[in-house]
This record gives C-alpha cells, sequence and structure tokens, in this order.
C-alpha cells in the first residue's frame, strides 16, 4: 500500500469514527456498511418535505467524490428529475470539499437546506395521495346522502327504535 492510499485508508476510518460518534443514537442516521453511510432530513416547518441522503465512499476517497443517492424506498414520493437536482446541488457542495472528510458537511448541508431543496412541485407526488384520500371521504359523504334521500322513513332501526320510544306503549 502506497502512501496515498494509506492516507486515503487513515482519512476514512477517522472519519467513519467521527460519524459515528456524533450520530450515536440518532435514528436518522445509518450505517449501511463501512463506506456507505444514510441520513433521513425532515423539514421543522412542513412534514412532507422529507428525503434520505445515502452517501458512498468509492475507494479514492475523500481525493474523489463520493457516490450520492436518493434512489431510496423512502423517496417514492419525489420525482426522478426532483432527485437528480438535489444530487447535483450536493454534488456540486462536495466538489468545493473535494480532498477533505465530507459526508458530515454534506449532511449539514441536506439538514439545514431541506427546505430549499425541496421545492413546491417536488411534493405534487406526496400530495396526490392525501388528496385522493379527501376526495373519496368526499364522495361516501354524498353517496350516503343520496341514500338517506332514497329510503323510506324508518328504514334505519335506530329511527325505528326512537319512534317507539316516543309514542310509548297504550296498555
Amino acid at each position: 500500500m502506497d502512501d496515498a492510499a494509506a492516507l486515503q485508508s487513515s482519512q476514512r476510518a477517522e472519519e467513519a469514527e467521527v460519524l459515528q460518534s456524533i450520530y450515536s443514537g440518532d435514528a436518522a442516521f445509518h450505517s449501511v456498511d463501512p463506506s456507505t453511510y444514510q441520513l433521513r432530513v425532515e423539514s421543522s416547518t412542513e412534514p412532507a418535505k422529507r428525503l434520505l441522503v445515502q452517501v458512498h465512499w468509492p475507494a479514492s476517497y475523500p481525493d474523489a467524490l463520493p457516490d450520492i443517492s436518493l434512489d431510496i424506498f423512502y423517496n417514492n414520493h419525489l420525482s426522478h428529475a426532483s432527485k437528480e437536482r438535489i444530487r447535483a446541488q450536493l454534488l456540486q457542495e462536495a466538489s468545493t470539499l473535494l480532498g477533505c472528510p465530507m459526508t458530515y458537511s454534506l449532511f449539514e448541508y441536506v439538514s439545514q437546506n431541506v427546505d430549499s431543496l425541496l421545492l413546491a412541485e417536488d411534493l405534487q407526488v406526496a400530495r396526490a395521495p392525501e388528496r385522493e384520500k379527501e376526495r373519496e371521504k368526499t364522495v361516501e359523504a354524498v353517496v350516503r346522502a343520496v341514500e338517506d334521500k332514497e329510503h323510506p322513513r324508518g328504514w334505519n332501526w335506530v329511527d325505528v327504535i326512537k319512534h317507539l320510544s316516543q309514542t310509548g306503549s297504550s296498555t
């Protein structure tokens, strides 16, 4: 192993140790393997603004850019174009940190800028199921109202019991 590879290995080991100590006990952080780390980030102002960032270190890291991925099941609410735009912003940020351990810095960048990284159009996919649920509830309410008008008085046993309790017995 040459000196450059030994230095990279040493930097990687030190960064892994730092990440573990910073995020120990944090449920949002996950170490997939010794060279792959994930952080789940949510907006404090809008719960729908959330994403999971995965950073994988290639063999020549930190002298090479890490592999940044948003293609994770947790991010299914984001379109492919949104993921690529966010990934490009993260790679641009990483390029300013080339040669230095940068995973923590990238995670902090995402945490501090989650609201600006996730635009309103990014969340349209996430909001569609919510709108569909609201629509279903409205349709069900309309159907119930129509059904109530089509039935004769007393079809519902509660109405029958209520009527009998009001009339009383004549014996």
